[in-house]
C-alpha cells in the first residue's frame, strides 16, 4: 500500500518537473519522437517498483482487459499525450499543467456515462473543487499576463 502511495507521488512530482523542464529546454525532434522516450524512460522507471510490489506474480490478462490495455494505449499515450506536449510547448506551463488536474474529471464522467459507474456525492464534490483550482489558476495567469502587456505598453 505504502510503496504505491510514494509510486503515485513520485508520478505527480516526475510529471510537474518534467514539465517544466519541457518547456524549459524544447527538443528538435517530432512530439512523437518525445512520447516514445518519455513511455521508455516511465518503463524503465516502473519496472523496479513491479519487482517490489509483486506485480508479475498473478499476470494473467483478460480479453477485457487486453482491451483496456489498447485503449490505454491509443486515447491515452498516443492521442493524448502528443497533443499535451504540443500545448505545453506554446502555452504556459500554468495553462498546460492544468490537463492533469482536468483528467480524473474527465475519467469519472466517461466512466459514469459509458462504464455504468456511480459519481457519489465526495466524486462530484471532489471534481468541483478540482475545477474551481483550475478556473482560479487560469483567472490569476490571466490577469498576470494582461498586467504584464499594459505594463509593457505604458513604458513603451
Amino acid at each position: 500500500f505504502w510503496v504505491s502511495i510514494l509510486a503515485m507521488l513520485l508520478n505527480a512530482g516526475s510529471w510537474a518537473a518534467g514539465s517544466v523542464f519541457a518547456r524549459k529546454n524544447p527538443t528538435a525532434t517530432s512530439l512523437l519522437m518525445d512520447v516514445g522516450l518519455q513511455n521508455l524512460a516511465a518503463g524503465i522507471a516502473l519496472v523496479p517498483i513491479c519487482f517490489m510490489t509483486n506485480a508479475f506474480d498473478n499476470f494473467a490478462p483478460s480479453a477485457t482487459s487486453l482491451a483496456a490495455l489498447a485503449y490505454l494505449i491509443v486515447f491515452g499515450t498516443i492521442v493524448t499525450v502528443p497533443c499535451y506536449l504540443y500545448v505545453l510547448r506554446k502555452l504556459p506551463v500554468s495553462v498546460s499543467s492544468t490537463f492533469a488536474y482536468v483528467t480524473p474529471v474527465v475519467t469519472a464522467i466517461v466512466g459514469w456515462l459509458f462504464l455504468n459507474e456511480a459519481l457519489t456525492l465526495p466524486i462530484i464534490v471532489g471534481m468541483g473543487v478540482i475545477l474551481t483550482g483550475v478556473i482560479i489558476v487560469q483567472t490569476v495567469n490571466q490577469r498576470q499576463q494582461m498586467a504584464i502587456r499594459q505594463a509593457a505598453a505604458s513604458a513603451a
